[in-house]
């Protein structure tokens, strides 16, 4: 495992507060892969080299390049830049659940590494990127790279399958991986999104948003009672399959598709 840089946050708030409103081109000049008051954890990795978080950087860049970086995005090409950036974070940092649960990790990357793609991102409105989206202390998973390594880290890739990430909208992740109690396991969070797709296969007619939160309400409630990651891997697909067909039936106007 790696250990990145840890950026204090009270030095974090104050790059925040200077780079919200500004021009991306100044913010990607002034990048960098060190910071004087940056710490590191002393046990549990090798430090990651000057190198490491450079070559991290040129490929977030690469990914937001393809997306029309430095221009304003659309939405599909946030959405594809988000799947594709969360890939490139757990694959190339390598590091624990437990360094990723640190917001002073993300606060180096959005505020020293890379805070022109923070910007790119969430540009906001006339205030300009909000504070938590290079901070994130209010609520980690704000941070713009603290949300996509997490999303990562509990959406696999089943072989041969599209990444889930590419497939659901902002809510849907939101309502799958933010969820207090339910997001700290990636086998419970990959059944949710595949019993949600098929779901969403069977019942074309039914608003995907509706459905995901009419599920997860009805999950939350089971998880009062229920241990999922206890569940094996057959009473855990059933439960959740079931989970989705009771939400979808009780929505307006769901009909199954027909398959001939």
């Amino acid at each position: 495992m790696k250990l990145f840089p840890k950026l204090p946050i009270t030095i974090a708030r104050d790059i925040a507060a200077q780079a919200a409103r500004a021009p991306i081109s100044d913010l990607a000049a002034a990048g960098a892969v060190e910071h004087e008051a940056a710490i590191f954890s002393p046990v549990g990795g090798a430090r990651a080299h000057p190198r490491d978080i450079a070559q991290l950087r040129d490929e977030l860049r690469a990914v937001a390049v393809a997306n029309r970086y430095p221009i304003d995005a659309t939405e599909a090409e946030r959405v594809a830049f988000d799947a594709e950036a969360a890939r490139q974070l757990t694959s190339h940092m390598n590091i624990s659940a437990s360094e990723a649960a640190d917001t002073r990790v993300w606060a180096f990357l959005a505020c020293v590494a890379v805070p022109d793609i923070v910007r790119w991102r969430f540009p906001g409105g006339p205030a300009g990127t909000s504070e938590d989206r290079f901070v994130g202390t209010a609520r980690r998973l704000r941070n713009t790279f603290a949300r996509l390594w997490w999303r990562s880290h509990l959406l696999s890739i089943e072989d041969g399958a599209e990444d889930p990430l590419g497939r659901l909208g902002e809510d849907e992740l939101v309502q799958i991986t933010e969820r207090t109690g339910l997001a700290g396991s990636p086998r419970v969070a990959t059944q949710l999104a595949d019993s949600f797709f098929e779901a969403v296969d069977r019942y074309p007619r039914v608003s995907r948003s509706i459905l995901m939160r009419e599920a997860m309400k009805r999950i939350r409630r089971l998880a009062a009672f229920t241990e999922f990651e206890a569940l094996a891997d057959e009473a855990l697909v059933t439960l959740i399959d079931e989970v989705f067909e009771a939400s979808a039936r009780t929505i307006p106007r769901a009909r199954p598709k027909v398959i001939s």
